[in-house]
């Protein structure tokens, strides 16, 4: 009896021992799983290996140990491992390898490893040193992966378990990315570079407002914002939440920021950028606009212009409101930088529309001079000043010969060195160009 019990605890014992599997055909477990073709990828690749029972157990959840050596395996630094310790654990060289490129591993070869650490192993293998939040977004920004339920930090499923079949899958993703072709020695804390785009955490960018943050016009897709908006130019390590709206006002600026879409952005977010009050604006002077657009050499009267500076004083006053208001809404779910912009003038300083050009410089003012107010550096509050920035230069920075008012690529640019300067920040992205 006891040497039957003896012979059924070495063969259960055999069984849960990985062993290598020649092809997927020898496992009963995996006819109609969804990531067989991946699976049968990583058994000809010899990333991971099957049971000894037959069995792959695709949803079986993975240890630190068991992902780390399938992760290293898929890397070519692989190779560096010289045989087994006879003295250590099976999977001891590649936490010695581990070592040597500062992967963050924890040393619990037990229990279950988290998704939220298996984003910052992979991470680390491409030569960052990312926060929890930052990797994840790496993961979702770089195609690796699509997340659990969608693709946000929560989607992610940070706290979930992974399974062997999702370990797997992971590791394909790098592959098909060309991003295992070589290990990247993870940075130090003392190797960081601190400058603010360079910073170890991964730049998040909560862009709200109206269709210069949207980018209007500048996209062959237009219900989708346009990837040479300003936002998307500050720098090129950053991941661009983009709620800009088109004709939205500073009163839906404020509603928005109170809605939970808008809250968990700005809680996730490390830089916060708003261009509003343009609309604002062009609402008090609708009339005014349409007698330009029917003579453009139609002045206004004497009541009509004061009746306009009155209004605009008063939209002024109410911009400012608003910005405070959506300031102190901000300000109870991060203390990020927030970067707000001025007005900029649309129209040239030319013959032709010069007197337009001086007309809107009295309307935009009393604005400028409001947002202005709100300027405080100490409180990470920094106001851009896209009106300098235009000013001279709206033949090239305004889309102008399509008789609009919106920013050219150009203008785009303008708009983003505005906000980098004032916030001491590197202007180096700017020298690279975006597609839309």
């Amino acid at each position: 009896m006891k040497k039957r019990l003896v012979s059924f605890i070495f063969a259960t014992f055999l069984c849960n021992l990985p062993v290598q599997a020649e092809s997927l055909d020898t496992l009963i477990d995996m006819k109609n799983h969804w990531a067989k073709e991946t699976i049968e990828w990583a058994l000809s690749s010899e990333i991971v290996k099957g049971y000894a029972d037959h069995r792959f157990r695709p949803d079986q959840t993975v240890t630190e140990s068991e992902f780390a050596v399938m992760l290293l395996r898929s890397f070519p630094e692989a190779g560096m491992i010289e045989g087994q310790d006879p003295n250590g654990d099976w999977f001891t060289p590649y936490y010695q390898l581990a070592t040597q490129f500062r992967l963050p591993l924890q040393g619990n070869v037990k229990d279950p490893i988290m998704r939220k650490e298996v984003a910052q192993l992979i991470t680390a293998t491409q030569g960052f040193n990312y926060d929890t939040d930052g990797s994840i977004v790496f993961l979702l920004e770089s195609g690796i992966s699509k997340g659990r339920s969608d693709r946000s930090i929560q989607g992610f499923d940070p706290d979930g378990r992974l399974t062997r079949a999702e370990a797997i899958q992971f590791i394909r993703n790098l592959a098909d990315h060309r991003m295992n072709g070589e290990l990247k020695k993870r940075p130090t804390q003392q190797q960081i570079n601190k400058d603010t785009w360079k910073y170890q955490d991964l730049i998040r960018i909560t862009a709200m407002g109206d269709s210069l943050t949207f980018g209007l016009f500048l996209n062959e897709k237009p219900l989708e914002p346009s990837k040479i908006a300003f936002p998307y130019l500050m720098s090129d390590h950053a991941r661009v939440e983009n709620f800009g709206v088109t004709g939205s006002t500073s009163k839906d600026l404020l509603d928005a920021i109170q809605t939970m879409q808008y809250q968990t952005a700005i809680k996730h977010s490390n830089l916060i950028t708003i261009t509003i009050g343009s609309n604002d604006l062009i609402d008090a002077s609708s009339q005014l606009i349409k007698g330009f657009q029917k003579d453009p050499s139609y002045q206004p009267s004497q009541d009509e212009l004061e009746e306009l500076l009155k209004e605009a004083r008063k939209r002024a006053e109410g911009i400012k409101g608003n910005l405070q208001a959506a300031i102190k809404e901000i300000r109870k779910h991060s203390n990020s930088p927030i970067v707000l912009f001025n007005l900029y003038n649309p129209f040239p300083n030319v013959s032709a529309l010069q007197y337009l050009h001086n007309l809107n410089e009295k309307v935009i003012m009393p604005a400028n001079e409001a947002i202005k107010t709100l300027e405080d550096p100490l409180s990470g509050i920094f106001v851009a000043d896209a009106h300098g920035e235009f000013e001279g230069k709206q033949l090239s920075f305004v889309r102008v010969w399509s008789y609009d008012f919106h920013p050219t690529e150009d203008g785009q640019k303008a708009l983003a060195k505005s906000a980098l300067e004032v916030l001491g920040a590197d202007l180096e992205p700017l020298g690279k160009s975006k597609g839309s």
